[in-house]
């Protein structure tokens, strides 16, 4: 997710009186599926939340990056790494693009990815050099994205819970999903458009998009 900083403190405000008009604690954690909490399996509140959230970041003016790839089309020696690598490329580049076009500097808040300590250190490794180095097609640039990639646990980041939504969200729809149909035109008015108003390549990407 793309969020203004004006709209930083809005959003969480808005989450707030979401837990508090859904009967649920401060601190409910909001997924597309939760796997603990109050909002476990709980479908009926979970459907009432989610157009809200997405509502609500649309009126704030966030956008969204999504990068999707289909792991069957990739070539069989590629591991999980070299595949999250690649996702990590497009989507740093995405980011940099919309930022670029916008003329805004940002900073790159990650869910704390699961595993250890050294689980994590290894993947902070992999983002820095991105942020130092760039990609083939993006020079890094410290007047865009202006500090190493820092990561936060989602419960404790309404954002964070943002993104886990509209990805999986996303995701779903393109897999076809019936699930995710009544959230498909929120979800396209918040994917990150081109200077030509496309979102293809821009605020979604697939790939490989061509088979290897």
């Amino acid at each position: 997710m793309i969020v203004p900083e004006k709209s930083l403190v809005p959003y969480a405000e808005r989450l707030a009186a979401l837990r508090t008009r859904l009967g649920l604690p401060p601190r409910t954690e909001f997924k597309w599926n939760p796997d603990s909490g109050p909002l476990h399996k709980n479908w009926e509140t979970l459907r009432k939340a989610r157009p809200q959230m997405l509502q609500g970041a649309q009126d704030l003016d966030v956008s969204a990056v999504v990068v999707i790839c289909a792991t069957m089309r990739m070539p069989t020696s590629w591991g999980k790494k070299k595949v999250q690598m690649e996702m990590h490329k497009y989507l740093y580049e995405r980011v940099s693009m919309v930022l670029d076009n916008a003329g805004h500097s940002g900073i790159l808040i990650a869910d704390q990815p699961p595993g250890d300590r050294t689980d994590e250190k290894r993947w902070l490794g992999q983002a820095l050099a991105l942020t130092e180095n760039g990609t083939q097609y993006t020079a890094p640039d410290p007047n865009r994205i202006v500090l190493p990639v820092l990561t936060a646990r989602s419960d404790h980041l309404d954002l964070l819970q943002l993104t886990n939504l509209v990805t999986a969200a996303t995701t779903a729809l393109i897999a076809g999903s019936e699930h995710a149909a009544p959230y498909r035109d929120l979800i396209m008015s918040l994917l990150a458009k081109n200077r030509l108003d496309g979102m293809g390549g821009t605020g979604l990407k697939l790939f490989p998009d061509a088979d290897y």
